[in-house]
């Protein structure tokens, strides 16, 4: 008799065991699901709100630059790159003529505006940007964006170049200008 009162112990001892692993583990899922939810729903509130602030902040920049009357503006005027690097920069280019033009962006690069040992055709490669000309309405704002690669083997110093706007209209031919910084640094 005592056996199997033994028995009957051990087997309600054992599911008592299997039910509190069994609710342990309920729980333990249920928080690391919650969990893992969390930590999902935060990152992704971050990636959103990150893309919300660059959104805005090229809103406000392309505002500021569209309200500008001149043909080009740039987000800064200079710019310290190291030897072997690359970065870009937005031009802001915006008819300022009644009527439509036909506008081409030039960058040009003066001999008298860079170290003495550098050439102006190899400064006038380190920049890739759509050269072609385009059509702009009256008050149209374009945005190209101006690649700008620095080889190992430029001299280092201070680059002055020019960014040029030539737009043609009938009757006429218009443009604008402006100067840019480029530090070479190692």
């Amino acid at each position: 008799m005592k056996t199997q009162s033994l028995q009957k112990l051990h087997k309600k001892g054992a599911i008592e065991m299997s039910m509190q692993t069994i609710i342990v583990v309920v729980i333990g899922v249920t928080l690391l699901t919650l969990g893992l939810k969390f930590v999902y729903d935060t990152f992704k509130s971050t990636g959103e709100q990150q893309e919300q602030v660059s959104k805005a902040t090229e809103a406000k920049i392309s505002e500021l630059f569209g309200e500008s009357d001149d043909a080009i503006s740039l987000p800064q005027d200079n710019m310290d790159l190291k030897q072997g690097k690359k970065s870009s920069i937005k031009a802001y280019i915006r008819n300022t003529e009644s009527g439509t033009v036909n506008a081409a962006l030039e960058i040009i690069v003066d001999k008298a505006n860079i170290p003495e040992s550098a050439n102006v055709d190899s400064v006038k490669k380190w920049f890739t940007y759509n050269a072609a000309s385009t059509q702009l309405d009256e008050g149209e704002l374009r945005e190209p964006l101006i690649g700008i690669t620095i080889p190992k083997t430029a001299k280092l110093g201070t680059y002055l170049v020019t960014f040029n706007v030539k737009c043609s209209e009938e009757g006429g031919v218009c443009g604008s200008s402006i100067d840019f910084i480029i530090n070479v640094i190692a």
